[in-house]
């Protein structure tokens, strides 16, 4: 009687050819995350901007970034890096923080902020930016391994939506009337300023020194 039957099949190992097919095979979840940033005035901003990155054997990095308006759109813009050079990454950092500081942010805390701006914003009709289906992987599964912590979204209890260079007021005005009726939330016109909030700051300044 043959043996050969009787000898382990062996499995063949899928090499991804691109990054993105890397990232969808969920290979980057198996590194460690070695840093996680944040900038600190997200709270009153209501846009935070997060990067992770996840280090390899080599010593290269592979990244992902996430701006989540956490004020009404949720996630708007993300991007990844696949296995770079210390200092590639470095400067890609530095670009996306070359306006505002940024600080190291817990693991947790910077996952319910990112899901937690997906999740509050599909409730208003707006889906998350078209990379999103490469960078989650790049996140842990939003799963009960990870700890859920008590964030608030929107502003002072409503949407607030605050326009972008990018953005189609129009459009994004009319899903918030359909998903909170009108009168429910607020809207700040695009100002070419770097801070849209500064705008709001001033005249509640101005109305108190007129009292």
């Amino acid at each position: 009687m043959s043996k050969s039957k009787n000898k382990p099949k062996h499995q063949i190992q899928v090499v991804p050819k691109t990054d993105k097919q890397y990232l969808t095979t969920g290979m980057a979840r198996r590194l460690p995350i070695v840093e996680c940033w944040i900038n600190p005035d997200w709270r009153q901003k209501g846009m935070s901007t997060i990067v992770l990155a996840r280090q390899h054997k080599n010593g290269g990095y592979t990244m992902g970034s996430y701006l989540v308006d956490t004020f009404c759109l949720g996630l708007k813009q993300t991007m990844f890096l696949v296995n770079q050079s210390p200092i590639k990454y470095r400067l890609k950092l530095g670009q996306l923080f070359t306006s505002q500081d940024c600080v190291p942010v817990d693991y947790v805390a910077a996952h319910n902020i990112i899901y937690g701006g997906i999740a509050y914003a599909d409730e208003l009709g707006f889906k998350p930016e078209k990379d999103w289906v490469l960078t989650q992987y790049l996140l842990e599964a939003d799963d009960d391994a990870v700890d859920l912590i008590d964030i608030e979204f929107g502003h002072n209890g409503r949407p607030f939506y605050m326009a972008g260079p990018y953005d189609k007021p129009a459009e994004v005005l009319a899903k918030l009337e359909k998903a909170v009726g009108s009168g429910n939330f607020d809207y700040i016109a695009y100002i070419r300023e770097n801070d849209p909030l500064a705008y709001l700051n001033e005249e509640e300044e101005d109305d108190d020194d007129k009292e």
